[in-house]
């Protein structure tokens, strides 16, 4: 008998993508694994969502849940995860503009059931660009390097900082074991990163595997404008939570920020906002106090960034980008002879 598992999805104003969630939804309907269940969240949506979801989910397999205000992707992940069957050995989250391949969840399954030390798994996947989507790194300076774009090979497995929530497979026992999947912030780009760290800080291995998975579409229901001012606060607020080498320098790198978003505000620039960078600080520094999280990004798989790299950005985001190739060293340990870090 296959272990169960349990699709979690959340869904917020997922209307302005009507077409793509209808393929979602078929797609988990088509899968081919025989011992699954879904659970669907609309996450305080503001649109028909609900609606058009109460009206779709029909299959005895799905079992659809509201929330009245939108507790964000931890947050809602954190809801559907506490409606789940406690007899789901993993879960299988997945976005709603994402569409798994039939194949998807067995093939996930049989990888997590080859290693009782994988916490956390994705495959290949391709976006809405026609491009691959891989697992990531995460850079002492609070950037991600996607391994594909880190001249490794995507046709081979590694280990990495974390993998992607639009399709990611967990080890159902650690989010048990505490209680919930992620942190709730009222924000985004703070979960998945974080959850992988602190896996490899449980004794767990996260890791990529060749093997296509699926499509995702990727940011159809998130606005630049919010997704900018979220990945600022993840930023900072990851650089406050770690021994970033970049940590003592945060203060500064910040003010410089905000007087260069000035400067390119009065010139006109797209999204420039010094409230932005304000706001987002602000915010890390809240939540960071709040959190009260300590991790070592340095005895996992990361990428460093050296210090030109990231003082550069205090002037020249534009000059950082050109500095960026060549200047990540991804730093990969031995699977058999990693420090795991069990606490």
């Amino acid at each position: 008998m296959k272990p169960k598992i349990s699709i979690l999805v959340v869904h917020f104003n997922s209307m302005k993508e009507q077409q793509i969630v209808e393929e979602h939804l078929k797609a988990l309907r088509s899968l081919d694994y025989p011992n699954y269940e879904v659970i669907a969240l609309d996450n305080g949506s503001t649109d028909s969502t609900y609606k058009f979801l109460k009206e779709k989910v029909t299959d005895s397999r799905f079992k659809l849940l509201r929330s009245d205000i939108n507790t964000f992707f931890g947050g809602g992940n954190n809801i559907a995860f506490k409606a789940a069957s406690k007899e789901s050995k993993y879960l299988y989250l997945v976005n709603p503009d994402a569409v798994p391949n039939p194949d998807s969840a067995n093939i996930l399954t049989e990888l997590m059931e080859s290693d009782p030390k994988l916490g956390a798994i994705q495959g290949k996947f391709i976006t809405g660009k026609g491009k691959i989507d891989t697992g990531r790194f995460i850079a002492d300076d609070g950037n991600v390097i996607r391994l594909h774009t880190a001249n490794m090979d995507p046709n081979k497995e590694s280990l990495v900082t974390y993998v992607s929530g639009a399709m990611m497979m967990l080890r159902g026992e650690f989010s048990r074991s505490r209680g919930f999947i992620f942190y709730e912030v009222p924000f985004l780009y703070f979960d998945s990163s974080v959850l992988g760290m602190e896996l490899y800080h449980h004794g767990y291995k996260v890791k990529y595997f060749p093997y296509e998975t699926g499509y995702h579409k990727g940011k159809a229901t998130t606005e630049d404008e919010v997704s900018d001012l979220h990945i600022k606060i993840s930023r900072f607020l990851f650089i406050m939570i770690t021994n970033s080498k970049f940590r003592k320098y945060i203060k500064e790198y910040f003010i410089a920020n905000y007087l260069k978003e000035g400067i390119r505000k009065a010139m006109g620039k797209k999204l420039a906002s010094p409230s932005n960078y304000l706001k987002a600080f602000r915010m890390a520094m809240k939540y960071n106090k709040e959190l009260n999280i300590h991790l070592d990004i340095y005895r996992i798989p990361h990428a460093e960034s050296c210090y030109k790299t990231f003082f550069m950005d205090m002037f020249s985001a534009a000059v950082r980008q050109r500095l960026i190739k060549g200047n990540y060293k991804i730093v990969v340990p031995n699977e058999n002879e990693m420090p795991f870090i069990e606490v």
